[in-house]
């Protein structure tokens, strides 16, 4: 049973929803995300306290904006190195596929 089973009558504002979610947060996001979180519920941050900019301020700290350059580059290159076993090299061709097919996504999507 999920706490917004127990409480999700209680989480009715926006800015319920946002003080939610930060608090759903972990570890290294949780501690990225502290002060930004509390300028914006003091008001003192251009973004409202929202859900949606709780996933705005995840996405600037972590995106990578080389990301699809790189995981492209590393497509080209893969080739099986002789001291690692060949049962490595299927599944990282696999994840490099799909990582390069959703960016290419994202990519035609933005345009």
């Amino acid at each position: 049973m999920s706490k917004l089973d127990v409480d999700g009558d209680a989480i009715v504002s926006n800015r319920d929803h946002f003080v939610y979610l930060f608090t759903a947060l972990e570890g290294k996001a949780r501690l990225d995300m502290t002060h930004l979180v509390e300028a914006i519920l003091e008001g003192q941050h251009e973004k409202p306290p929202i859900p949606k900019s709780i996933f705005e301020l995840l996405d600037a700290l972590y995106r990578n904006a080389h990301k699809a350059t790189n995981s492209a580059a590393m497509l080209r290159s893969l080739k099986q190195d002789d001291n690692v076993p060949s049962s490595r090299l299927p599944p990282l061709f696999e994840r490099l596929m799909a990582e390069n097919f959703l960016l290419q996504r994202k990519r035609l999507v933005n345009l």
